[in-house]
C-alpha cells in the first residue's frame, strides 16, 4: 500500500519543460533525499524535489517509485536491494517523476465533506445531494434501497440522497452515508462481478469478494483468489468499476504486472488505458471524505 510522506514536494515553475542536464541528489537526513534538476530550455533554473527512500518487506523484490495524489515521492528498495543502486533509478526516472510531481500538484485541492444538507456527493458517477428530512420520511421511500441502522435511514430517490437521522451532526450523517454507500458497494460490485465473470471463457468460478474502505488503493488480489475493492469505488462510473474489477481478475492468470499480465488484461478490457485515465482523473473526487 502507498504509504502518505510528511516531507511535501516543493512547488515547480507551472508549464515547466524539463531539460536533459543529468540531475544531483542531495541526502537531507537518514531517509530523506533530495533530487535537483534543471528546467526549462537552458536547464539554468534548478528544481529541488525531496523523496523518502525506504526498504520494502522481505517479499518485495523489485525497486518501486512511487508518486502520491499530492506529490510526495517514496522509493521502496528490494529487501536485499542496495541504496547506490535506487539512487541511480532514481536519477534514470527523474524526468518520470518531475511529470508526475507536476501533473499532482496540478491537480484542484479538494476540501474534506461538511456533511451537511445540500452537500454534493457522487454515486456511479453522478453527483447526489444529501437531503436530510424530518422524521416523517419522504416520498418514493418505497421504491428504492435504503439501509436501516438502528433508528438511521439512508435512500436514493433521484439526484437526493435522503437522509432520516434522530440526530443530523455531521459525525451522524457521516457515518450513516457510509453505512449506505458500502451497502451499495456490495450490490453494484457483486452485480458487476456476475456479470463480467459470465462473459470470461477460463473463468469457471467466481472469486470472493471483499468491500473495504481504503483510502490509497482501488483493489486487491490475493494469491489465494480472493478479490478486495475499494468500497469508495462505487461513486465512479460503472466502467470504471469494471475496469478494477478486470484488473483484479486478470491477477487471477498471472500474479504479477509483467508483459503476460497486461495481455490477458488487453483481452478482458481493450480500452482499459482509457478506464484507467477517466478514474484517475476522477480520483480526487472519489477519495474524498
Amino acid at each position: 500500500m502507498l504509504r502518505s510522506s510528511s516531507h511535501a514536494p516543493l512547488p515547480l515553475a507551472a508549464g515547466a519543460a524539463w531539460s536533459f542536464v543529468t540531475p544531483k541528489i542531495e541526502k537531507s537526513g537518514e531517509s530523506l533525499y533530495h533530487l535537483r534538476m534543471g528546467t526549462g530550455i537552458s536547464g539554468q533554473d534548478a528544481q529541488v524535489i525531496p523523496f523518502v527512500l525506504a526498504r520494502g518487506s522481505r517479499r518485495r523484490k523489485r525497486l518501486a517509485i512511487r508518486v502520491s495524489r499530492d506529490g510526495a515521492v517514496e522509493v521502496l528498495l528490494p529487501w536485499r536491494g542496495g541504496i547506490r543502486e535506487a539512487l541511480d533509478a532514481v536519477r534514470v526516472r527523474a524526468q518520470w517523476i518531475a511529470r508526475h510531481v507536476l501533473e499532482a500538484q496540478d491537480r484542484p485541492r479538494i476540501e474534506p465533506y461538511a456533511y451537511l444538507p445540500g452537500e454534493r456527493h457522487f454515486y456511479l458517477g453522478r453527483p447526489v445531494f444529501i437531503d436530510i428530512l424530518d422524521h416523517s420520511g419522504g416520498a418514493g421511500e418505497e421504491n428504492v434501497r435504503s439501509v436501516l441502522s438502528g433508528r438511521r435511514r439512508v435512500w436514493l430517490d433521484g439526484d437526493r440522497l435522503c437522509m432520516r437521522l434522530p440526530d443530523a451532526a455531521p459525525e451522524k450523517v457521516r457515518k450513516a452515508l457510509d453505512g449506505w454507500f458500502r451497502m451499495e458497494a456490495a450490490h453494484v460490485f457483486s452485480e458487476r462481478l456476475t456479470e463480467l465473470g459470465a462473459a470470461i471463457p477460463w473463468l469457471h468460478t467466481l472469486p470472493p469478494l471483499r468491500i473495504k474502505a481504503m483510502r490509497r488503493r482501488w483493489g486487491s488480489c490475493t494469491r489465494t483468489g480472493e478479490l478486495t475493492l475499494n468500497m469508495h469505488l462505487v461513486k465512479a462510473p460503472r466502467r470504471c468499476i469494471d475496469y478494477v474489477l478486470l484488473h483484479e481478475i486478470a491477477h487471477l492468470r498471472e500474479h504479477n504486472h509483467s508483459k503476460r499480465y497486461y495481455g490477458v488484461l488487453q483481452e478482458l478490457m481493450p480500452d482499459w488505458q482509457k478506464a484507467r485515465q477517466d478514474l484517475e482523473r476522477i480520483s480526487s473526487m472519489v477519495l474524498q471524505s
